[in-house]
């Protein structure tokens, strides 16, 4: 903190990730527009995190939605740093306006951590206080996305896909055992090598406006509460259960093109099922 006890703000956005002037990059095709986003699903909603959560904000896809993000954002500044414009930290941000949904988004910065264990310990804290500070909210995590091959094979950032697989068990972990709903990001942007597609951004890590278009979509429609054999989803009134309600299987493969994406996405009617609200 600086002198004076406020703590340290943070106003860089997910546009400093950005090569200056570079045009938006080819090589994902979303598979929704922004017009088929859920205005109602994400009113009264916030969103705390890092670089993930401030490229959401970026693209103003959703303006009805408050957020406290950072690209600088960690499980470790998160409750002594400010960001934007505001002067209390960003986690104490959520004490003070009551929210339907809070969506919760790290994990990008703490790849290149060789302790999943720790991370996931100190994420469960964060996740407990979040539950604490809104009691009457609906809580979900959000996955890391993937990464291209280029950027994995370069171990860019530690985002292998190996460690972001390694770190999406210890989220998903975190959802069932707090009964959060969890946002599978590999499973709305990757191929079927659990890739991103090389070209979608400057450094295969940061995402495109078609990628946030359609990760978007997939938090109102298929988010899950994890119970170790199946996947519970949201629907978007964001309760469990609906027209979209169970994926039987917990560890489902992303399919290799945006058509099977957009199949893979689609929960038929006959696996419906409904568990009780996680919060």
């Amino acid at each position: 903190k600086p002198a004076g006890g406020e703590p340290e703000a943070v106003e860089e956005t997910a546009m400093d990730l950005a090569a200056p002037g570079e045009p938006e990059a080819a090589g994902y095709t979303p598979i929704h527009r922004a017009d088929d986003i859920s205005a109602a699903f994400f009113e009264n909603t916030a969103f705390l995190g890092d670089a993930v959560a401030d490229t959401i904000n970026m693209y103003g896809l959703i303006p009805q939605a408050s957020f406290y993000t950072s690209v600088r954002l960690d499980l470790d500044n998160v409750y002594n740093t400010a960001v934007g414009y505001g002067t209390v930290p960003a986690a104490d941000a959520l004490k003070s306006t009551k929210f339907s949904k809070i969506f919760l988004s790290f994990g990008s910065g703490e790849l290149g951590m060789a302790d999943t264990q720790s991370f996931r310990t100190r994420y469960e804290e964060l996740v407990q206080k979040v539950k604490t500070y809104q009691p009457n909210a609906q809580v979900y995590v959000i996955g890391i996305p993937p990464s291209s091959r280029t950027a994995s094979d370069a171990a860019l950032y530690g985002a292998t896909v190996q460690n972001i697989t390694d770190y999406n068990r210890q989220i998903e972990n975190i959802a069932e055992d707090n009964k959060v709903f969890y946002v599978d990001s590999v499973m709305a942007l990757a191929n079927s090598n659990r890739y991103l597609a090389d070209g979608v951004s400057y450094d295969g890590i940061c995402l495109d406006k078609g990628c946030i278009t359609d990760l978007l979509w997939y938090m109102a429609n298929n988010s899950y509460v994890p119970d170790g054999t199946s996947r519970t989803s949201t629907t978007e009134s964001g309760a469990p259960g609906g027209d979209e309600a169970a994926i039987t299987s917990a560890t489902a493969t992303p399919a290799p093109e945006a058509a099977t994406q957009a199949a893979a996405t689609q929960v038929p009617a006959s696996i419906q099922g409904t568990t009780p609200s996680p919060q």
